[in-house]
């Protein structure tokens, strides 16, 4: 019961969601899991942005992936167009495995707006008190802008000012690779309705896998 997986990115600062897809795909059955998000921008041919050149490009990077996860930011507060885009391109890859879509509403930034303490934390402040004007769960989904509205947040709780504060300014995408690497996805995150349909399709597709294994296993009689 063991599943290799592929995971096609939008940038390598992505790269931290394969931890956490690996504890989907074991909570949804797997025994033993491996993920890869291979850097397809360091071939000598990069694929470009199409996402059937992508997948085709990291099935060849990752042998023997049995699910490719495909992220995509919903750029708006629905994922119809997203969905959309991912399911077009891997119907263009023949012999593609089984395929989780990956898309965050509006952007994978605002999975990371669910943790006030986290970004205190990673702020360098975490006892601080000085609001972060962070949104509601309930309304994560409809904030636009969530990147820009992660970086203010972790200005504001790190209460630096002058060079130190910009020096923190400019260590934006390392903080933001932090806390998408302690992302708790059994806390806020967890009621979001994208990551909720991100479990849900995890758990279908390893159902899937994980059956092609046993029937593979025992073929039943001839």
């Amino acid at each position: 019961m063991r599943i290799r997986f592929a995971l096609v990115t939008e940038g390598s600062s992505d790269r931290g969601l394969v931890a956490h897809l690996e504890d989907l795909c074991v909570r949804a059955g797997a025994v033993e899991v491996e993920g890869v998000a291979p850097d397809l921008a360091a071939l000598p041919e990069p694929p470009g942005k199409k996402v059937a050149d992508q997948v085709r490009a990291a099935l060849q990077l990752v042998p023997g992936a049995q699910l490719v996860f495909v992220h995509r930011d919903a750029d708006h507060a629905d994922d119809v167009l997203a969905q959309r885009d991912i399911a077009g391109g891997i119907a263009k890859v023949e012999g593609c495995p089984p395929h989780v879509p990956v898309v965050p509403i509006q952007e994978l930034e605002a999975w990371l707006l669910t943790d006030e303490p986290a970004i205190r934390t990673v702020a360098m402040n975490p006892g601080g008190s000085s609001p972060l004007g962070l949104p509601k769960a309930s309304r994560i989904e409809s904030t636009a802008h969530p990147k820009e509205r992660l970086a203010s947040a972790l200005v504001a709780a790190c209460n630096f000012s002058g060079r130190r504060l910009e020096k923190f300014r400019s260590s934006f995408p390392r903080n933001r690779a932090i806390l998408l690497e302690r992302l708790d996805i059994d806390g806020v995150v967890s009621k979001l309705p994208a990551w909720q349909r991100l479990v849900q399709d995890t758990t279908e597709a390893v159902k899937i896998v994980l059956t092609e294994q046993l029937l593979r296993r025992d073929p039943g009689p001839t």
